[in-house]
């Protein structure tokens, strides 16, 4: 298991891991982990500090309706 999903895990309700295909500027395409993690609002500022520490990024965040729930999509940094 990743450094990345068992910070997820510490914070989450639910992880889950998967893939995305992103295409690279030279017109290439590469395959890129993609975390999905489930949880209370409340954690969110701590996860994303502790994930930015492993040099992953938030690309998506999403506030459920009337709960005090959220998803979180995480990918990791890369330096160009």
């Amino acid at each position: 298991m990743g450094r990345a999903r068992a910070i997820c895990e510490e914070f989450c309700d639910t992880v889950l891991v998967g893939s995305t295909i992103q295409e690279c500027e030279d017109y290439t395409s590469q395959e890129v982990e993609e975390i999905k993690c489930y949880l209370e609002t409340k954690y969110f500022a701590d996860l994303f500090e502790r994930i930015t520490q492993v040099r992953y990024c938030c690309t998506k965040a999403n506030k459920e309706a009337d709960l005090d729930k959220c998803i979180a999509w995480f990918e990791p940094q890369f330096l160009d």
